[in-house]
């Protein structure tokens, strides 16, 4: 006898058991034809060899609110959206069963969707008869709950579930059986109306336990979905994730609550800890983020260290860290927080060919070397006594700097007072920063040569002395600008003539990389050279811009020119697209003096320049700058003009280089980033007119 047969058996002399013989009933089933009447005491259906329902008995008419509907539709067709999906595809599991097997009983829990709307759970048999129709019956009329539930119990076994229900007839608990066996022992006894279970579970959710039952009791909820804690016999306190829903138990049942719970302690266990994992791998890629745009901002090795030092050591959980960079072929050791000055001292200046050390092996390979525990060190590393000794480590992960080439540069090293075992992301982590650090440091390194060479260049531009010119006091700021190379293309230049007159130059040529210095030095030899056969202003401006502008450079460069004679104040003036200068009267009193020009320097050849002349009063002051002193992104060059006039009036008293000193911090407060050049000129007091 096949399990099924026997299952099928079961079954049936169960229904036996309650008033009907199922070896008739199944043989009336086999014997009878198309027009027998169906059995009236259970619901009953027959369904064409085509799956057109050929006949319903009342009771499963009623029961499913088909009374007046019209047959010759398939089964499911009639049910219509009424039906859940799982339920559709339980009918048609059943009846698919009977047709591939003829003869023999096909059984499954199914439900019915009621005409009340409640689902209607019932055990339903489908056998094909004569090879033309399938007889669906309904078995166990009599609703007896213990046999309705031994799928639903089987189910919850295999799962590992736990099956209870609730009477809402009765108020009473059942208990079904599954695999959460603590659960058991917190339910009450079968049959027992005594809902003290509930006692059990944690206080912080009884209430939502509560109104859930509450919930399920009103007719017009029937599904619902609970986590909550209770405590188990074991004392602890487990999470239950209970599914409930409010079914009919048979076609004349009773309501009840059906619940399925399932001990989610561990997988709630697991997904704190994966939440923890992922909240703290967030919070270090937040770190590292903040710590790698502070590595990007700093302009200097000793900026660079202090923000590893600092922050570096919390990124990978750490209590301390230490930097390490080579200077000419030894280790430069500062150290921050969580890190003795004994450690410092110990590895200050040593060579890199002390090879069993973990920190010059880290540098010298430029492997990370991990020590998870004090047993590894003693074991890998018998002869550092001092990273142990001096720091208090308990374990430490040395990180070299990897630039491009693979030169040595330096190291982190992050020591732990704890055993620390990073895992294969962390250690990604710590040599993606170590990375990062070395590319910062080969660029501040790199950009440090390069300001060097820039400043070195700038020197040669620009006058090295100023030459004596008799009765004039003569004084001049110059401050690159911190882009590209850092080669600005402001200049100024001063000429003594051996009349005692002076040609007094300032200029500004586009850009700041090596190609401005040099437009600029071109602009400023030229002029000279015509400044020496004649210091007319406008004659050696014109002179310069037909020269550079057949050039056909892609760049230009604006420039004021002033002669000046001291002995009487008489000065000409001539500007190629330069600001204007800055007057400061006898008393102090400062205007910027607007006079004719030209255009910049470099761009149209058959250009000619104005001059302007006029006599300064004795003890006058005349301001010259570039535009890297007045002119912002939030300030205009009248606006800067003006703030520039106002701080060399208030140092007038003081002298020319106060006067230079103050203008030139004004600009950089402006915080513009661009060169800028300023010269101040004074005559004598004693100077008479003429």
């Amino acid at each position: 006898m096949t399990q099924h047969a026997q299952r099928s058996d079961s079954l049936h002399t169960t229904h036996h058991a309650h008033g009907s013989d199922p070896h008739h009933t199944t043989h009336h089933a086999r014997r009878m034809g198309m027009g027998i009447a169906l059995d009236p005491t259970v619901a009953t259906a027959r369904i064409g060899a085509d799956g057109r329902v050929l006949d319903l008995n009342p009771r499963f008419a009623r029961a499913t609110g088909l009374l007046g509907e019209a047959l010759d539709r398939p089964l499911l067709d009639l049910f219509g959206d009424r039906l859940g999906h799982e339920a559709h595809e339980t009918w048609a599991e059943l009846v698919s069963e009977a047709g591939h097997r003829p003869g023999r009983a096909a059984t499954k829990v199914v439900e019915l969707p009621a005409s009340d709307g409640i689902g209607v759970a019932c055990l339903f048999e489908a056998i094909m008869v004569d090879d033309r129709e399938i007889v669906l019956r309904e078995l166990l009329g009599d609703n007896e709950l213990d046999a309705q539930l031994v799928h639903f119990r089987l189910a919850a076994k295999l799962g590992g579930f736990g099956l209870w229900t609730y009477d809402l007839d009765s108020g009473v608990w059942r208990w079904h059986g599954g695999r959460a066996r603590f659960i058991r022992h917190v339910m009450p006894d079968p049959g027992s109306p005594d809902p003290g279970w509930l006692d059990n579970v944690h206080p912080d959710d009884r209430d939502e336990v509560d109104g859930l039952i509450a919930t399920l009791t009103r007719s017009d909820v029937d599904e619902a979905r609970v986590v909550f804690r209770i405590r188990a016999d074991d004392g602890g306190w487990h999470w239950l994730e209970s599914h409930v829903r409010r079914l009919r138990l048979g076609i004349d049942g009773r309501d009840v609550i059906v619940g399925v719970n399932h001990d989610q302690t561990e997988a709630i266990r697991r997904r704190a800890e994966a939440d923890l994992r992922l909240r703290a791998e967030r919070e270090r890629s937040s770190r590292l983020a903040e710590v790698s745009a502070a590595l990007i901002r700093a302009v200097t090795e000793d900026e660079l260290s202090a923000v590893m030092l600092t922050r570096a050591a919390s990124v990978f959980g750490g209590t301390g860290a230490v930097v390490a960079l080579i200077e000419r072929g030894r280790l430069h050791v500062p150290y921050g927080p969580g890190i003795s000055e004994e450690f410092a001292r110990t590895t200050e200046g040593i060579g890199l060919d002390v090879v069993r050390r973990p920190l010059v092996w880290a540098i010298r390979t430029g492997e990370p070397v991990f020590v998870e525990s004090r047993a590894q060190h003693e074991a890998d590393w018998p002869d550092a006594h001092e990273v142990i000794e001096a720091t208090g480590a308990q374990a430490y992960a040395m990180i070299p700097f990897a630039v491009a080439g693979g030169q040595p540069i330096g190291a982190l090293a992050v020591v732990y007072d704890r055993d620390h075992r990073p895992g294969s992301d962390e250690r990604a982590l710590m040599r993606t920063f170590g990375q990062l650090a070395g590319q910062a440091i080969e660029r501040i390194r790199l950009q440090q040569a390069r300001a060097e060479l820039a400043e070195a260049l700038q020197r040669t531009m620009l006058p090295a002395r100023l030459p004596h010119v008799p009765g004039l006091e003569i004084a001049v700021r110059y401050a690159p600008a911190r882009d590209g190379l850092s080669v600005g293309g402001d200049w100024y230049d001063v000429i003594a003539r051996d009349d005692g007159t002076a040609l007094v130059a300032i200029g500004d040529a586009q850009g700041h990389d090596v190609d401005a210095a040099a437009f600029m030095g071109q602009v400023r030899t030229t002029k000279r050279a015509f400044a020496s056969e004649h210091p007319d202003p406008a004659d050696v401006l014109t002179r310069t811009n037909e020269l550079v502008s057949a050039l056909h450079r892609d760049t230009f460069a604006s420039c004021s020119l002033l002669w000046i004679d001291p002995a009487t104040g008489v000065c000409s003036v001539g500007r190629a697209g330069h600001v204007p200068m800055i007057v400061l009267d006898p008393d102090g009193t400062p205007r910027v003096v607007e006079t004719p020009g030209g255009p910049v320097l470099g761009v149209m050849e058959g250009a000619t320049y104005p001059s302007y002349r006029t006599t300064l009063a004795p003890g006058s002051t005349i301001v010259l700058v570039t535009d890297g002193v007045v002119e912002a992104h939030d300030v205009s060059i009248d606006a800067g003009l003006e703030r520039a006039a106002a701080c060399a009036s208030a140092r007038w008293r003081e002298g020319v280089e106060q006067i230079a000193d103050a203008v030139l911090a004004a600009a950089a407060a402006t915080g513009s980033g661009d060169d800028a050049a300023v010269v101040v000129l004074r005559l004598p007091p004693e100077a008479s007119g003429g």
